[in-house]
């Protein structure tokens, strides 16, 4: 876990959950945008530098509970990308005396009947894989492209075939055929008062930017599109990024006693 900022900032704390095949440094230069908030990332489980944490058998609802580990009581918002961003929402959902409100960068949801198909969890529960090497590797060729993997030194695929396992437990999270949540509890979270704000990339693929939109229609989110950034927004447009956390940050203290 790494914490940026002055320990005496006001609240909110901001607390950063990455997606899957990512890990808490991709939000670095956004962190480094913030410099007036208390910043807290994390490698999630089977990442990272949480490579060593028993993966086999991870629940959604487990990766629920490290998010709350790492939250420790505080009040905070919870900002996620991609998978992170499920992750965040089911936080919100679960333990909204803790989370005052909560952002998610394009969260695929494939669980949901009239979600746009495509991404790489899908392609991959298609094909039906489960070594975890092999779903490292097709998961960063469906992401980023075959080109991106074969040009991998070999010390690199090696390392994020090691994150495999990880990768697995997030695809099944996704694809089990048991929701994590459903959109009319996120419908239900909002008309509670809590500040759910989203963001997706001006040049993310057709199933990213329509998901998000088709979420943000559903339960009466405000979308923050990024110019000319595709699904890591958050790492390649870090100022942009920073903003809409802002965003977030705003409107929790809007809430009052954030």
């Amino acid at each position: 876990m790494h914490e940026h900022g002055p320990q005496d900032a006001p609240p909110p704390v901001v607390v950063m959950v990455h997606g899957t095949m990512d890990r808490s440094i991709s939000f670095a230069r956004a962190a480094r945008r913030l410099p007036d908030l208390r910043v807290v990332t994390y490698d999630r489980r089977g990442y990272g530098r949480s490579a060593a944490s028993a993966v086999e058998g991870t629940s959604f609802a487990t990766l629920v509970d490290d998010l709350v580990d790492v939250i420790a009581g505080r009040r905070v918002v919870v900002v996620g990308h991609s998978f992170g961003g499920d992750v965040a929402l089911a936080g919100a959902l679960t333990h909204p005396e803790l989370v005052r409100a909560v952002g998610a960068y394009e969260p695929p949801m494939p669980w949901v009947e009239s979600w746009p198909r495509g991404g790489a969890a899908m392609d991959i529960k298609r094909r039906g894989l489960d070594d975890p090497a092999e779903v490292a590797e097709q998961f960063i060729r469906n992401v980023a492209g075959d080109g991106v993997w074969e040009g991998l030194p070999e010390r690199t695929k090696v390392q994020r075939q090691t994150e495999g396992a990880a990768v697995l437990a997030d695809v099944t999270a996704m694809t089990s055929g048991t929701p994590p949540f459903g959109l009319g509890d996120l419908e239900e979270l909002v008309r509670s008062g809590m500040p759910v704000l989203l963001a997706s990339g001006s040049r993310s693929k057709p199933h990213q930017q329509e998901g998000t939109a088709q979420l943000a229609a559903r339960i009466g989110a405000p979308v923050c599109v990024i110019d000319d950034a595709r699904h890591g927004g958050h790492s390649s447009h870090p100022d942009r990024f920073a903003e809409w956390v802002r965003r977030i940050v705003d409107a929790a203290r809007h809430r009052g006693d954030a």
